[in-house]
């Protein structure tokens, strides 16, 4: 009556070595990639470059914080100058951007460099155009050329009923006022003036 239960247990018994067995095998294989670095843990950490801090010794292949910064920035301006060709008809090497924050919003110019009248005529035509855009709510251009993340951009847009834009053709270029009564609206203006500046770099200053 007994044999069952004994045949039983001893199958259990088995049954639990044999997941052992197979546990500290996983383990084992495990231990060994890794210490290869097979499983290429280490691999991409070993390629980036270690950040200088402050009380630490600088070895070659570090790179300063303030360096990093730097290039990010670099990088992110290439990018936009990129993006700006697909949306802005001139020569953005020989325009400059001047933005100006004001009590009641903001004035944007662009002026050509050189005096060049096609460059003259194609920023005021531009300009021009997206007066007419931002005045409906339609910034789709900045977004195409800085994201749809930009800072200010969904204020803009949410209140641009709120927001009055007028365009204007200057001897060497055009310009853009923005001003509002709302001091949300004035306050995106100015984020949204510091985002151009910040991403287009050498090509803007502020006035």
């Amino acid at each position: 009556m007994n044999q069952p239960i004994t045949n039983k247990s001893g199958n259990n018994r088995q049954a639990i070595i044999i997941l052992a067995t197979v546990f500290l095998t996983t383990i084992a294989v495990v231990a060994i990639l890794f210490s290869f670095d097979f499983l290429g843990v280490g691999s991409s950490q070993a390629n980036e470059p270690m950040i200088h801090t402050q009380g630490m010794v600088h070895t070659e292949g570090m790179v300063h914080s303030d360096e990093l910064h730097a290039e990010m920035i670099s990088d992110r301006q290439a990018e936009i100058a990129e993006r700006s060709l697909k949306v802005m008809p001139f020569d953005l090497e020989r325009t400059t951007h001047i933005f100006e924050k004001t009590e009641f919003g903001g004035v944007q110019q662009v002026l050509s460099d050189d005096g060049d009248l096609s460059q003259i005529e194609l920023i005021q035509a531009h300009l021009a155009e997206e007066a007419e855009r931002f005045q409906t709510g339609d910034f789709g251009d900045p977004a195409l050329i800085h994201g749809h993340d930009m800072p200010g951009l969904a204020e803009l847009e949410a209140g641009f009923e709120h927001l009055e834009v007028v365009y204007q053709p200057l001897l060497e270029g055009g310009k853009i006022s923005y001003s509002t009564a709302n001091e949300r609206l004035k306050i995106a203006t100015h984020q949204w003036f510091d985002a151009q500046l910040s991403d287009h770099g050498s090509h803007a200053q502020e006035h």
